[in-house]
């Protein structure tokens, strides 16, 4: 991690269930986390709050004051091997593959990605998790309290 990040955790109290793959939620919320830490500058802040929604949905929101993402590359970020940055000497490490994995992981767990972001001021990126055993197909396990949670 870049030293002089902020993280912040909204530690409000999460009263229900989700049902999710307890695999699939880490890489999920492991990977967007990262993201934002990599591309979040010395003395930025990295978010992490959960939003229940109604009686079925709970998301997982994570904001960070990065970068950012022009509004053109916004939906290429979720493509397998795309970087923002296309010259040989970017300043960020690895292949573009977090955000596609998210994607892919999401799509197969029922569950809705969406991402928000301004160029040079930060990006939120939301996780829409079903609080109902809907998913047809899977193995889900019940998550009582996302808070506790290991994400790594």
């Amino acid at each position: 991690a870049t030293a002089g990040i902020r993280i912040e955790v909204d530690e409000q109290q999460f009263d229900g269930s989700v049902y999710a793959d307890a695999a699939v939620f880490r890489r999920i919320v492991g990977n967007i986390l990262s993201n934002a830490v990599k591309f979040t500058p010395e003395a930025g802040v990295v978010s992490l709050s959960v939003s229940v929604k109604g009686d079925s949905n709970c998301s997982i929101v994570v904001t960070d004051t990065g970068c950012g993402i022009s509004k053109c590359d916004l939906p290429l970020v979720v493509r397998p091997f795309f970087q923002v940055q296309h010259d040989s000497n970017r300043a960020y490490e690895g292949l573009g593959l977090g955000l596609a994995v998210v994607d892919a992981l999401t799509k197969l767990h029922g569950a809705k990605l969406h991402i928000e972001s301004d160029l040079g001021k930060g990006t939120t990126v939301t996780v829409t998790f079903s609080r109902c055993a809907s998913v047809a197909g899977t193995d889900l396990e019940t998550i009582n309290d996302v808070s506790d949670r290991k994400i790594a």
